[in-house]
């Protein structure tokens, strides 16, 4: 318990309610007893004592206890008429309710600044861990198909496949590559997705031209030979 809060409380919350002198004065006395024995939650007082501290009668002093657990700020217990066991209650008041409500959106704050600090940690380690298995994992070789055209032989064959075992084709596609690159400088991170977007498009499109232009009979004996411009 925060002694001087407590403190400024009870003047507070006294002055509100009306409280006589004889129960503010023991209050008081029991909250300095209380502090020295480094607050506990329950503490004897003879009541001789508090009448010595207080300068009042036992019968004053009953009725100002009385008062005070009316209250809400004490509550006790009576060993006979010696001794009398306390315990000093938490004082609400509109400030109180305030600094409780400050300190729980602090520490709310506060943990979610934590939350935030250990998600991004985590991120960040799951990013070095991705990062490291990228780096860690082998490196296929690239040939090279052409002076521009760089492709695994995987991917070669892929393009092969596509068309069917036709290479002349593929190699239609990596000459057409090549030449783009080389006069434009345009560079792709995978020259094999670079034909697969565009290049074989431009292969079907010039296909379907030379069909167009050829004579009837000529244009099936072209498709029966091979679906490709560059027979």
């Amino acid at each position: 318990m925060d002694y001087m809060k407590q403190l400024n409380r009870f003047f507070e919350f006294s002055e509100a309610e009306g409280l006589p002198a004889s129960a503010q004065l023991v209050f008081l006395h029991l909250m300095n007893i209380n502090n020295r024995l480094h607050w506990r939650e329950w503490f004897k007082v003879a009541n001789s004592r508090l009448e010595n501290l207080t300068g009042m009668t036992n019968k004053t002093i009953v009725s100002a206890k009385n008062r005070l657990k009316q209250a809400g700020l004490i509550s006790f217990k009576s060993d006979g008429r010696v001794v009398t066991r306390y315990k000093i209650l938490p004082i609400t008041t509109q400030d109180s309710i305030q600094d409780s409500t400050q300190d729980s959106i602090q520490d709310t704050t506060q943990d979610s600044i934590q939350d935030s600090i250990q998600d991004t940690t985590q991120i960040k380690r799951h990013k070095t861990k991705t990062k490291d298995k990228r780096e860690d994992a082998p490196k296929i070789p690239k040939k090279e198909y052409a002076e521009n055209v760089l492709m695994t032989e995987e991917e070669y064959k892929k393009l092969v496949d596509y068309f069917n075992g036709r290479e002349d084709i593929v190699q239609w596609c990596i000459t057409t590559l090549n030449d783009y690159k080389g006069a434009s400088g345009k560079k792709y991170t995978s020259d094999y997705y670079a034909i697969r977007k565009w290049v074989i498009s431009e292969y079907e499109k010039k296909r379907e031209e030379k069909l167009a232009k050829m004579p009837k009979g000529d244009d099936l004996l072209f498709e029966n030979f091979g679906k490709g411009i560059a027979s």
